[in-house]
């Protein structure tokens, strides 16, 4: 090698060094984009990372004492005494490697993102659904809060006209405090819920977990072409030799192949297929999850159904004792009707609640059954 002739790189050289360091600069010191999550930004910068020294090119300095036989390196290279050689090495497959990585960083991104999305409904768990009836519970107690002000105003006045006790008039007073307490519940319901981000996704699970799938696949399949490339070795090597009345240049293309390759590249396959059945079986993944959540979901329609009839019977009743006391004439009786509207109130916000929760939680069934 030290005994080759001049090969021509007193220009290649330095441009393929400038162009080398021009490629590693500008792939890998591009700035996040502002909308990524912090996961993304950390995955693109690792990856950006190891692209790095695949982009940058080597440079070595040898120093290089031959034997008495006059050669070294299996024969290959000749030379007496000492010599000096300055050299710049590349691999065009390490090049092509780094953008694959740097692609792997966008893959994880996205699969994570894919994989997020679906998360977060399974999440919600027994939640799910209860934030918009709980919007519409309250929405309701806050439409009746005139009607409660107003029972309270007249119970006030049939107490000055001592026409109600004291202890009647408490009583009006204690409904009316559970019903604000009510809803406040509610509402602390509501904030709860939205400050874990909660809120209703009403489309077919199924879109969120293929598209997950398809994420993970595809990042896996990258990951495996790019292992796949170990084997290669595909190195371009150029210097220069120092000498006391020239500088002379010597340069080497070196390609190599591990045959272990065959072999590596049947496991690949195999654990791209194990991988595609783990997605579609294992407990652990999306998919499974997302049929113990559909159970879930038919549980609580089936339980909001039962809870519901019972509401509706007290309903009728509180209406049957409402209609036999408006032809009573007892002096009691508008403080009784005053009770009886209360309850009303509060057990007619059940059932805005419980009729909500079963509409987002059939509709969401309805969806997965119609996908």
């Amino acid at each position: 090698m030290g005994s080759m002739r001049r090969i021509p790189l007193r220009w290649l050289l330095p441009r393929v060094a400038a162009a080398m360091a021009w490629v590693g600069v500008t792939t890998t010191a591009l700035p996040a984009r502002s909308e990524d999550s912090a996961y993304c930004k950390k995955v693109r910068a690792r990856a950006s990372s190891e692209a790095a020294l695949l982009f940058g090119p080597s440079v070595q300095a040898q120093a290089i004492r031959f034997p008495n036989n006059g050669t070294t390196d299996s024969g290959l290279t000749t030379g007496a005494g000492f010599q000096l050689r300055a050299a710049l090495s590349f691999s065009p497959l390490d090049l092509y490697k780094g953008f694959r990585v740097k692609q792997l960083g966008d893959a994880d991104c996205q699969q994570h993102e894919a994989v997020v999305s679906a998360q977060q409904v399974l999440l919600q768990g027994a939640d799910y659904g209860r934030l918009p009836a709980l919007r519409r519970q309250v929405e309701f107690l806050d439409s009746t809060r005139s009607q409660s002000e107003t029972i309270l105003a007249k119970s006030e006045e049939r107490v000055a006209a001592h026409v109600e006790s004291l202890r009647e008039a408490m009583e009006i007073r204690a409904r009316i405090g559970a019903l604000g307490r009510a809803r406040e519940h509610s509402q602390g319901d509501v904030d709860r819920l939205e400050a874990r981000g909660i809120d209703a996704y009403r489309g077919p699970l199924s879109v969120l977990v293929d598209a997950a799938d398809r994420q993970v696949m595809q990042l896996e399949r990258d990951a495996s072409h790019v292992r796949s490339l170990a084997a290669w070795d595909v190195r371009v090597t150029g210097g220069v030799i120092p000498q006391p009345d020239q500088v002379d240049y010597f340069g080497m293309l070196q390609v190599g192949f591990n045959l272990g390759a065959f072999s590596r590249n049947a496991q690949e396959t195999q654990y791209l297929d194990a991988r595609a059945e783990e997605l579609r079986r294992a407990r652990y993944e999306l998919r499974d999850q997302v049929e113990t959540f559909r159970r879930q979901i038919r549980s609580a329609i089936a339980q909001a159904k039962r809870e519901l009839s019972v509401v509706d019977r007290q309903a009728k009743m509180l209406a049957a004792d409402r209609s036999a006391l408006g032809q009573a004439d007892a002096p009691n009786a508008p403080h009784a009707l005053a009770m009886i509207d209360l309850d009303a109130v509060l057990v007619e916000s059940e059932r805005v609640f419980l009729a909500a929760l079963i509409t987002e939680l059939a509709h969401f069934e309805e969806n997965q059954d119609g996908n």
